[in-house]
């Protein structure tokens, strides 16, 4: 038999494993839940939600206790081509000038640059320092643009900016080139949060014979609906014959715009007829939903009666912008310039977490328009390529008829 003292030590060793035990087995799920909340209710909704939640892994190979970006990159669908994200709808915009630009390198110079100006966001510091697109800033606050001081054209207290030129010339041998000459000093506000939604550009063009209405959308949203329908009005009275319709820096919003806005475009015997039909996963019923084309609730818009439509295109036209070029393709004969759209070819859906501020903007639809034609991956190629940025002296004011897209577009109305 063992002695009384080694029993008693066996003895406190197991209850002390005993206890060990008991405390896996303790809920810890209030503990866990506030880590584990966002993941888990991603999940849960994304297995009704989403177009390809058969693609999605199995519930116990997942980790919840990951932020919520790092847990979406583990359960999207391969197909699913970063369409879907999510983010904290408390995030502070930072303050910024409202300025996009390229740099080129000074000719004799190895580490200055010449900034051309390819947009100038309205409501912004640069716009109120009357910057333009297609203007060029050759220093700032005195110095030359380098790699150091190029953080001054993004950020920061007010700027005093020189502002060039550029001219296109030719050499006595035929030869053409183009000089960059400083024209005006301008002072720029501080850097600040604008407002991102503003009135689009619109013009009325004569040329070839043909009045054309030109028309830049920004984004497809609902607040705009107003504003763009006012304008397509004035272009009806205006008796335009021809519209291009500007969405290279259109990256999507609200399909209930778009489809405002294409009722409106469209010949008066496109209304009533199909624009989209979206497709949901086969756990939603209905799973498909039609979109009509339907003249606005005001009754005071009325159909231009186009025969076809210019649209100008970049990289940046994905999302919306994509879907309502795909629902115009059956009603009218569309012309696109510019360069391949994005490529996204479904649908999200923004769901909002109740208690911690975090949206879902989550793939939940394919899209096709009424000749069951869907976008194509790569996104549309268009009919005329150009690029807007490689003729210098052809990057100017949106809606100015010698700026290169539009310009293209004159052509091929000319001809």
């Amino acid at each position: 038999m063992l002695p009384n003292r080694l029993r008693i030590h066996r003895l406190f060793l197991l209850l002390c494993w005993l206890l060990v035990l008991t405390a896996c087995g303790v809920d810890r799920w209030e503990e866990y839940r506030p880590l584990t909340e966002r993941a888990t209710w991603m999940d849960s909704l994304m297995r009704v939600e989403y177009l390809w939640y058969a693609d999605m892994p199995e519930a116990k190979t997942l980790n919840y206790f990951q932020e919520p970006k790092t847990f979406l990159r583990k359960v999207l669908s391969s197909k699913d081509k970063n369409f879907s994200s999510v983010d904290s709808i408390g995030i502070v915009e930072s303050p910024s000038y409202g300025l996009k630009y390229n740099l080129y390198r000074i000719a004799d110079n190895d580490t200055a640059f010449n900034a051309m100006i390819t947009h100038v966001a309205p409501l912004s510091p640069a716009h109120d320092a009357g910057l333009e697109r297609g203007q060029w800033v050759m220093a700032v606050d005195g110095e030359l643009i380098t790699r150091r001081t190029e953080e001054w054209l993004r950020q920061g207290e007010e700027r005093v900016l020189v502002v060039g030129t550029y001219m296109n010339y030719t050499d006595d041998e035929g030869q053409a080139y183009g000089i960059i000459s400083a024209s005006h000093s301008a002072s720029m506000p501080a850097a600040r949060v604008y407002d991102r939604l503003h009135e689009p550009d619109v013009n009325i063009i004569e040329s070839g014979g043909a009045l054309v209405g030109y028309l830049k959308c920004d984004t497809f949203c609902t607040d705009l609906s107003p504003i763009y329908l006012e304008f397509v009005n004035a272009l009806a009275e205006a008796q335009i014959t021809e519209l291009v319709l500007d969405l290279r820096d259109n990256n999507g919003g609200s399909l209930e715009c778009a489809q405002q806005l294409a009722a409106a475009l469209l010949p008066a015997s496109s209304l009533g007829g199909t624009f989209l039909t979206l497709t949901y996963n086969d756990l939603k019923q209905p799973q498909t939903h039609t979109l009509t084309l339907e003249p606005s609730s005001g009754g005071s818009t009325a159909a231009l009666n186009l025969q076809r439509l210019y649209i100008l295109t970049s990289q940046a036209t994905k999302a919306t912008a994509e879907h309502f070029v795909c629902g115009l393709m059956p009603h009218v004969e569309v012309v696109t310039i510019g360069a391949n759209t994005a490529g996204v070819f479904v649908g999200t859906t923004p769901f909002i977490y109740p208690t911690n501020g975090w949206r879902l903007n989550l793939v939940t639809h394919e899209v096709a328009n009424a000749a069951d034609e869907c976008i194509p991956s790569r996104g549309f190629t268009p009919q005329v390529a150009a690029d807007p940025l490689t003729d210098p002296g052809r990057v100017l004011p949106y809606g100015d008829p010698d700026e290169k897209l539009l310009h293209e577009a004159l052509l091929l109305i000319g001809n």
